[in-house]
C-alpha cells in the first residue's frame, strides 16, 4: 500500500522498550509520570491550528443541527449557539442552542466570545451532558438567539444579546462575515461590502463574479489596515441584498492585496504584480525541507544534516544511529516528530499481543468482515503490521490511550511532535484474505457491533462512515495533545499522513483544523505516476494552498520511479523531474510548506539536491499568488524570478515571459514564448525585478 510508511520500517524501528512509561501498559487508570516539559521546546509548526475550522454556516441554520435531545455522548457533531457566560475557568463556555437548551461547551478556543455572540463548536458530548470541542470560533455577522435567563445554581446573570446581533469584529480574530456587495470593480480581488453599517474592504479571489447587490459570506481575519483577509468565500444569494449605503467608488479599496490572483492581458503576458511586503513566515520564496525517517543516517549525519531542515518525520531512537536528539543538537528549532500508526496499538511501544487486549479490553479490538461483508472472528490486522493490534478509531477512549503511548515515548525521546501514519479517508483495516476488511468490534456480552461498511467496505472502496471517523480521530487526539493532564504541558506537535483531498468537503477541513502539520505522500507525483494524472497539480496545489491559509504546515514527499517526465537513471533525477518537484512545490508555497524529494524510496536516507541551495540564494520572496491565463498554464513571479507550470494534459504550451533575460534552474534553454511540455515546469532566474 504506498500510502503505508509501516512497511518501509526494519523491525527493530518499532522494538522501542518504554520501562520508563511502563505504566501505560496495564490501562488508562495509571498515569505513569512523563518527563517535565523542557523550558526551550521549539516553537509551534505553525500558528495552532486549533484555531479552529469547522464547516462555515452562513447564517443560523438550525434545520442542519442535532437538537440538545438528539445529542448522543461520544458521537462527533457540530453544534451553534449563543453564549450566555464565558467566565472562569475560561475553558468553560456556557451557550444556548436553537431549542432553548443551555449546554457548557469545554474549550479554549473560545475565550474572547462575549456575551450574546454566536458561536460553533465541533466535538462530542461527554458523559457529564457537556460539550468536548476540538474546535470551535465565533461566527461573525450572524445573528444569535435572545438567551434565557442562566439556570438559577450557576450564579450567573448573562446580559442580553446586542439588539443588532452582530458580532464586532477584532484584528487577527478568525471570524465569518456576511453582507452586501457596494462595489466590485479592479482590482479584482478587492470586493466592498455594507457590514454592520460600515463599508468593509474584503480580499478574495473567490468572489470576483459578485455584482453590486449581492450577499456575500467570507470567512477569515480583520488585518491591521482594517481590512478582511478572506480565505475562503462565496455568494450567499443574489442581489437586490440589503441596501447599501452610498459606496466608495471603485479606487477606494487598498492598491495591493497581499494574495491577488489577476488575469492576464489578451496578449498572454503575466500581469504586473505590486512589491509583497515580507510575512515573516519562514519558507516563503524558498525551499524548506522536511527529512522521512533516518534508519539509514548515523547521529553524526542527523547532527551535521539538521540545519538545512525544519521537520524530521519518524526519527530513530539512537541505538541504531540517529535520534530526535542527535537532530535537535545540530538545529534547536527542529520539529522532530516520532512516528505512530493511527488505527493500531504500535506492539514495540506497549508489548501488547492479541491476548493482552482480549484479557483487558476486548471491545477495542476491531475484526474483519469477510467477502460477503458477514463479521468474522478474525483480527483485522492491517498489511505489513502483524503484530500491532487494530482498535476502534471512533472510541474516544482508544483514542486517549494511543496519544498518552505516542506521547510518552516522544517525551522520553527527546521528540517534540507526534507523526501519525495511516490517517487515511478509506479503511485500510483488514486484508488477509482477498475481500475482506475491519468492520467492527464485539460487545462484552459477545455481540457483534458494527461500525463499517454497512453496504461494503475495505479499501479501496469508499466508507463515509470510516472517513468521518477518521476526521473525528484527528480532532480528538489534538485535543488530548493540548488537554490531557499527562501530555498538555510537553506541547507534542500533531502531524499526519493524508492525502489531498477536495478541500470544501467538512472532514478534509476537520484534519486541516486540527493538525500542525500534514504531510502529503502523494504530493505533485503521486508515486511517479503524475504524468497519467492531468487533474493531480490543481487538486494538491489547492489543498496545499487552504491548509497554509488555516494554519496548518504542508509536508511535501515527491517520489519518482524513473520512466516519468524525462526518468531519472541511477538514483538522480533529470532536469524535467526536478523542475517539476520544485515548480510546484514554489507555486502554492506561502511560507509553511516543505519539501522531501526521492528518485524512489529514499526515506531513512538524506535526499539533498544542490539546486535548492540556488532557489533559496536567488529566488527572493514571491511578487503575489499564483495565477492562470488557461486551466493547464500557471505562472507565478518572484523578486528574482519566474516560475511556469504546464499541469498536464494534451501536448506543449507556448508559455509568453515578461520581457527580462532568464536562465533556468537545471540548465535547459529558454525562449520567449517558452514552449513547455505536457506536465513540466521550468524554475526561472533574473537579474532584472521579477514583479515588474
Amino acid at each position: 500500500m504506498k500510502h503505508s510508511f509501516a512497511r518501509l520500517i526494519p523491525a527493530w524501528f518499532f522494538a522501542v522498550s518504554l520501562s520508563a512509561c511502563s505504566g501505560l501498559g496495564s490501562g488508562l487508570g495509571n498515569n505513569a509520570a512523563l518527563p517535565p516539559a523542557s523550558p526551550n521546546s521549539p516553537s509551534s509548526v505553525s500558528q495552532d491550528s486549533a484555531a479552529g475550522l469547522s464547516p462555515q454556516t452562513p447564517a443560523m441554520d438550525t434545520s442542519l443541527q442535532p437538537s440538545a435531545d438528539e445529542l448522543r455522548p461520544g458521537v462527533f457533531t457540530t453544534i451553534q449557539g449563543t453564549v450566555l457566560s464565558n467566565a472562569a475557568p475560561e475553558t468553560n463556555v456556557l451557550i444556548q442552542l436553537a431549542g432553548g437548551k443551555q449546554i457548557t461547551v469545554y474549550t479554549s478556543l473560545l475565550k474572547a466570545a462575549a456575551i450574546g455572540e454566536t458561536v460553533t463548536a465541533s466535538g462530542y458530548l461527554n458523559s457529564k451532558g457537556g460539550f468536548e470541542a476540538s474546535s470551535a470560533h465565533v461566527l461573525a455577522g450572524v445573528p444569535g438567539s435572545t438567551p434565557s435567563p442562566a439556570p438559577s445554581d450557576t450564579g450567573l446573570t448573562p446580559s442580553p444579546a446586542p439588539s443588532a446581533g452582530l458580532t464586532p469584529l477584532r484584528l487577527g480574530r478568525r471570524a465569518t462575515i456576511i453582507g452586501a456587495v457596494l462595489s466590485n470593480a479592479a482590482p479584482a480581488t478587492h470586493l466592498v461590502i455594507e457590514f454592520a453599517s460600515r463599508q468593509l474592504t474584503i480580499y478574495t479571489s473567490f468572489l470576483k463574479a459578485a455584482k453590486v447587490g449581492d450577499t456575500v459570506s467570507a470567512t477569515g481575519y480583520l488585518n491591521s489596515k482594517g481590512s478582511f483577509q478572506a480565505s475562503t468565500a462565496h455568494i450567499v444569494k443574489g442581489g437586490p441584498g440589503p441596501t447599501p449605503s452610498p459606496g466608495p467608488t471603485a479606487s477606494a479599496g487598498p492598491t495591493a492585496s497581499p494574495h491577488p490572483s489577476p488575469s492576464p492581458t489578451a496578449s498572454g503576458m503575466p500581469t504586473p504584480r505590486p512589491t509583497p511586503t515580507p510575512v515573516g513566515k519562514g519558507t516563503l520564496g524558498k525551499v524548506g525541507l522536511v527529512q522521512v525517517f533516518d534508519y539509514n543516517m548515523s547521529a553524526e549525519q542527523a547532527t551535521a544534516a539538521a540545519p538545512r531542515y525544519r521537520y524530521v518525520w519518524g526519527s530513530g531512537d539512537g541505538r541504531n544511529g540517529a535520534s530526535a536528539r542527535a537532530w535537535q543538537a545540530g538545529n534547536s528549532a527542529l520539529v522532530n516528530a516520532r512516528y505512530f500508526v493511527q488505527g493500531t496499538d504500535v506492539y514495540g511501544l506497549s508489548k501488547h499481543d492479541v491476548a493482552w487486549w482480549q484479557a483487558n479490553h476486548p471491545d477495542w479490538i476491531v475484526y474483519d468482515c469477510n467477502g460477503s461483508n458477514q463479521p468474522t472472528r478474525t483480527v483485522a490486522f492491517q498489511p505489513g503490521l502483524p503484530e500491532n493490534v487494530p482498535l476502534d478509531i471512533s472510541n474516544p477512549e482508544v483514542i486517549r490511550y494511543q496519544m498518552r503511548l505516542a506521547g510518552a515515548a516522544a517525551v522520553r525521546l527527546g521528540n517534540n511532535a507526534i507523526a501519525v501514519d495511516q490517517t487515511l479517508f478509506f479503511d485500510y483495516d483488514g486484508g488477509q484474505h482477498q475481500g475482506w476488511f475491519g468492520c467492527g468490534t464485539y460487545a462484552s456480552d459477545g455481540s457483534f457491533v458494527r461500525r463499517w461498511g454497512a453496504a461494503r467496505g475495505g479499501f479501496p472502496n469508499f466508507d463515509p462512515q470510516w472517513k468521518h471517523d477518521t476526521a473525528a480521530w484527528v480532532a480528538t487526539a489534538k485535543r488530548v495533545l493540548r488537554t490531557d493532564s499527562m501530555l498538555a504541558s510537553h506541547n507534542l506537535k500533531l502531524m499526519v499522513n493524508h492525502p489531498a483531498g477536495n478541500i470544501n468537503d467538512p472532514d478534509e477541513q476537520t484534519v486541516l483544523a486540527n493538525v500542525d502539520a500534514n504531510l502529503d505522500e502523494t504530493g505533485f507525483t503521486s508515486y511517479g505516476s503524475y504524468t497519467k494524472k492531468p487533474g493531480l497539480f490543481k487538486v494538491a496545489l489547492d489543498y496545499m494552498e487552504y491548509a497554509q491559509a488555516h494554519g496548518a504546515t504542508i509536508l511535501e514527499i515527491d517520489k519518482f520511479s524513473g520512466g516519468n517526465s524525462g526518468g531519472g537513471s541511477g538514483g538522480r533525477l533529470s532536469a524535467a523531474q526536478l523542475s517539476w518537484t520544485i515548480g510546484t512545490y514554489l507555486m502554492g508555497n506561502e511560507g509553511d510548506a516543505a519539501l522531501f524529494v526521492t528518485h524512489g524510496n529514499g526515506y531513512g536516507s538524506e535526499q539533498y539536491h544542490s539546486e535548492y541551495a540556488s532557489v533559496n540564494a536567488r529566488m527572493g520572496l514571491p511578487c503575489g499568488s499564483y495565477y492562470s491565463p488557461s486551466g493547464r498554464l500557471y505562472y507565478r513571479k518572484f523578486h528574482g524570478g519566474l516560475v511556469v507550470v504546464n499541469s498536464g494534459g494534451a501536448g506543449s504550451i507556448d508559455a509568453t515571459l515578461p520581457p527580462h533575460s532568464y536562465s533556468d534552474l537545471t540548465g535547459r534553454p529558454v525562449t520567449n514564448p517558452l514552449v513547455i511540455p505536457s506536465t513540466d515546469a521550468y524554475v526561472l532566474f533574473t537579474s532584472a525585478n521579477g514583479c515588474t
